[in-house]
Formats: C-alpha cells, structure tokens, sequence
C-alpha cells in the first residue's frame, strides 16, 4: 500500500518544485508536503471519531486543520512559495492539536492528542532550517506547559470522554499513528540523504578524476587540492595548502574588489573569474575558477570548492584577438547591421568618415537611409541583396552626414550564430575617399591636358605658317627699312621713339643735322627736359604717353618741324612709349 501511494505522493511534490531549485529546498518543500497531508489524514480521522462520538462543537478543530490544509497546499502548489506556505502550515500544526485535547477533556481523556504536534515539531527540523526551529520548539513548550497547569480546569469546563477505556485507546492510536508517520518519514529522508549522498560523491569522485580542485575555507585560506591542480599549476602542495587564495590566484581586481569578491563567498553567492597563477618555476598559466560555497544545515557556508581549468592557450589567442581587433579597428571602417539593415554599432573610423560626432545620432537609423546615393537605390534594392547572397564585395560611393560622396572599399557580411542562422551583418572595409578624389582631380587634370595638347598642336601649326609668312614678310620688311634708312638718311626728318618715361631711345634722320643736334645728345635723355620751354611741345609729348594722337610745329634752332606724336600699345592695349617724326617745314611745303 505504501509503494502504491509513492508514485502519486513523488507526483505531488513535483508540482511544488521548480527546475533551478537548488536539493536543499527540494527536500524542505517534500517535508512540508509529507506532514500536510499526514497530518491532515489525521484531523479527517479525528474529525469522523467526533462526529461518532457525538462531540460535535469539537469536531470543527479537526476538521478546521483539514480546510487549513487543503487552502494552504493549493496556495503553495499555484505560488510555490516555501517561505509563506511554511510557517502557516507548521503554527496550525502545532497549535491544533493543542487546542483539539483542550476540547475534548485534556490528557487523560484525549488520549494526549498533543502528541501529533510532536510530529509537526519533529517534521519542522526536515522542511526548515535549523537556525529558525527554536522558535517553534519554544512555542511547543509554552503549550505544553500551558496543558499541564489548566488541566484540571479543561476537564471540569469540557467533561466529555470520560470512559477510561476509551481514552486508553485513544492514548494507544494517537503513539502508534504519529511512531508509524514518523518512521517512515525518517526512513523517506534517511534513504533520500544517502541518495544524496552517493550521487555527490560519485560527481566529486568524477570532477576529482577530470577537473582540477581546490578547497577553501569560509575565509578563503587553501584546505587541499587535488593531483589535477598540482600538475596545472606546477607547484608543489607545500607552496599551497595554508595560503590564503589571493597569494596564489592573481588577478587585476584592486583591494575593495577583492573584499567584495570574498564577502560574496561568505554569503553564498558562486563566483566566477579568470586568474593567473605564478609557479615557482617561472611558469605562468591562465586559469578559469569558478568558486562554489558550500554551506551547512544552517546555511551557513563551511567551505569553497573551486573547479579551475586551463584557458591559457585560450587567454593568448584573446590577447592576440584583443591586439588585432585594435589595430583594425585603429586603421580600418567597422560597422554592424541587424538583418533589416539597422545601424547596431560603429566605430570611430566610421564615425569619422561619415562626418557624424556620436553614435547616438545614427544608431537604429536603417542603412538604405543613412549611407546609400540615388543612383545606387534606383538600380536595385542594395540590402535585400547582401542577405540574399551572404556577401558583397567592391568599392561604393556613399553619402556622409552632409550629402557628399565618400568612397569605401571593402566588404559587407551575414555573421551567423553557432547555428548557422544569420543575425547580423558587419562592415568592414577601408575610407578611399582621398585617394578617389585624388584620383578624380587627377583625371581631370588629364583630360584638361588633353585640350590644351590638341590646342598646342593646332597654335604649333598655326606658329608654324605664320613663321613662313614671318620669313617672306622680313625680307620684305627688310627691303622697305633699307630703303626708309636711305630716306630718312636724305630726306629733311627726324624720326625718333620715346620710351614711357618719356626718354628718347632712338632718334635719327638728316632733320639732325639742320638742327644742328647730333644722335649721342638726345638718345638716353628726357624730351621733357629737352623740350623744358616749350609748353606745346611738352603737352603733346604727355597726351601721346596718355594715348592720344596729336601733331604740332615744333621750332628747335631756326628750324622749324611739323611734329607728329603716335602712342606705341603692346599686346594687352597699354601704352609703353611714343614713336613720332618731325618734317623740316619748308621741305613738307615743297612736297
């Protein structure tokens, strides 16, 4: 009958217990259960012997606990809460019994029903924690006493089972009822304890075969270690055992943070970090430790069993990960989407070459929206393509905060999780834009050079037409100056040229002589100064540097020349000097 009403008993506690309960609690909540439902058999007994008996007015304690019981159990099967469910359980059982023998004539006549109240208080040391029993056991004890000096008063207020005999019997179910509950709770627990106990040691044995150990105090002082540590670490027991675990585990974290690390130690809580140990060797291993408390039945933690392993190859592949990350991140664009093409993340180089100061300002902006130009969106969808192909390559033109063209290089790729579905897509690539632009202007310079080359070739042709007009027109012209220089040398004229100070820098002709000047007095001199009385002569020289045409007669001696003055202009139109000829009068009358 017993193994008949396990498997349902097993199907009850499960509806209490949750997954991430830790053994400890598991076990508390299946005590509280056993004793509920025991207990409640029990007052559903009594309650039927009252109503036999014709003790109605005391039949509602019984039956009372019964409800208790029932509504606290639904209560604890919906919340699974220990900490409510527990004390309201554990105070009715105690307390009703009491009050139940109170009815019913104290102990004699009862049978000592208080005796099942020794159940709830034996039963509390397998569903609490022994630091908060006391009070209950204290609680039992006022009650007790408190039976024993009103006894005589319960039985002449309630004079109901008087029958020796009967309470005789009563006295015989009550000790068997509660020897029975408590026998095989005992044995429930003792036989769930070595269980317990086994499997432990099997895991410990295991994890002592494969894993390196190390068992600390509450204080965080080395107890032992196994062979396992011994060959990771490569020190000798000696160096270890006795030593407090900061000497041998060293880690980065300053003193406060290592305060910390151990008071959470001493409150439970497991920890986990990663260390480096330093032999006496010189060796230096990295370890991952995790730090288990393990506490006692008042939960208090006695010791700390830390499981290390080896991550020292692990620990220098992430230092050389960590360097290479930076350094690309130092020189390269990095950027990262979600699948519909939301900025997650970017670095500085990204931020840099897209002329935005935060990321803040672009996070969660879709990619199409923040980077891609007209041109490329008007072809075809740009993202949809990437997640359907996995990746793409190649050189894009991309828009920065102010709409202006940058260039990048590189590649954009689907990052798949362990299994093998996509999550994101990443960046990664390298800004060009200088050296397009540079490559623009450079192309430009080209084709500019290109025109002027064809221009060259067409003026090179034309200089070249024009050199073999030059040369027929110099023989020319040098006929016609040989044949002006014999007139001038001749003929009654003074042919001279001003420079644009108004100096002579050629003048010649038979004028000279009638004149009675010679070349070497007037070249290299000013006309002003030559012509310093002569206010007409003066005024005309400087309209002619102004760029105005003018003639006039000009008396030098007792001479006299019809003068004429004609601006020089060079290519850009500005005057730069005065050519002009002086005709002796009475020679231009004869002609």
């Amino acid at each position: 009958m017993l193994i008949a009403l396990a498997k349902p008993f097993e199907k009850i506690v499960a509806s209490v217990t949750e997954k991430h309960d830790p053994d400890q609690i598991k076990t508390y909540k299946t005590a509280l259960v056993f004793i509920a439902l025991t207990m409640g058999f029990g007052g559903l007994c009594w309650g039927v012997i009252c109503v036999a008996t014709g003790l109605y007015y005391a039949m509602y304690i019984p039956f009372g606990y019964v409800f208790i019981t029932i509504f606290n159990l639904i209560a604890f099967f919906k919340h699974k809460n220990l900490k409510v469910a527990r004390p309201i359980q554990l105070f009715f059982s105690i307390l009703l019994p009491f009050a139940f023998q109170w009815t019913i004539g104290g102990f004699v006549s009862s049978g000592s029903v208080m005796v099942w109240a020794v159940l709830a208080l034996i039963g509390l040391l397998t569903c609490h924690p022994t630091r908060g029993v006391n009070i209950w056991l204290f609680f039992f004890i006022i009650l007790c006493f408190f039976s024993g000096f009103f006894e005589e008063y319960f039985f002449q207020l309630f004079p109901t089972i008087k029958t020796p005999d009967l309470g005789k019997s009563l006295f015989v179910v009550n000790i068997s009822a509660v020897a029975i509950v408590l026998f095989f709770l005992s044995k429930y627990f003792i036989n769930n304890e070595k269980k317990l106990k086994l499997a432990f040691e099997g895991q410990l044995n295991a994890i002592n075969s494969t894993v390196a150990t190390v068992e600390l105090n509450a204080y965080g002082k080395i107890k032992s270690v196994n062979e396992s540590f011994l060959k990771l670490s490569t020190l000798l027991p000696n160096e270890i055992v006795g030593k407090h675990f900061d000497d041998i585990f060293e880690t980065s974290k300053d003193h406060l943070q290592k305060t910390s690390f151990l008071e959470d130690l001493k409150n439970g809580i497991s920890k986990n970090d990663a260390f480096k140990i330093n032999s006496t060797t010189g060796a230096k291993k990295w370890i991952n430790a995790t730090f288990t408390p393990v506490k006692d039945i008042d939960d208090t933690v006695t010791k700390i069993i830390t499981l290390c392993t080896d991550i020292t190859s692990d620990k220098t592949k992430s230092f050389e990960f960590e360097v290479q990350s930076k350094a690309m991140n130092q020189f390269n664009v990095i950027a990262d989407f979600s699948l519909d093409g939301k900025l997650l993340d970017a670095n500085d180089i990204f931020l840099k070459a897209t002329k935005y100061k935060k990321l803040d300002a672009i996070q969660g902006i879709k990619h199409d929206e923040l980077l891609v130009t007209d041109e490329e969106m008007s072809l075809k969808p740009f993202w949809p393509n990437i997640i359907f192909k996995g990746s793409i390559e190649g050189e894009f033109i991309r828009k920065n905060k102010y709409g202006k063209d940058i260039w990048l290089r590189g590649a954009y790729t689907v990052v798949k999780d362990i299994d093998g579905k996509p999550y994101k897509v990443i960046f990664f690539g390298q800004d060009i834009s200088e050296k397009k632009r540079l490559e623009l202007r450079t192309q430009e310079q080209f084709e500019k050079l290109k025109k002027v080359d064809e221009q060259l070739r067409k003026y090179s042709e034309r200089l070249i037409e024009i050199n073999e007009n030059l040369k027929n027109t110099q023989v020319e012209l040098e006929f016609r100056n040989h044949s002006i220089k014999n007139i001038v040398k001749s003929a009654p004229i003074i042919v001279f040229s001003l420079d644009s100070s108004g100096n002579f820098t050629i003048i010649e002709g038979k004028g000279l002589e009638l004149a009675e000047l010679t070349e070497s007095t007037l070249k290299g001199k000013s006309a002003f100064k030559f012509f310093e009385d002569d206010e007409p002569a003066k005024e005309a020289i400087g309209n002619a540097l102004k760029g105005i045409e003018s003639s006039l007669h000009i008396e030098v001696g007792d001479v006299k020349f019809r003068t004429y003055f004609v601006p020089n202009k060079d290519d850009k139109e500005n005057i730069d000097g005065v050519t002009g000829i002086a005709i002796e009068i009475d020679s231009l009358s004869e002609k």
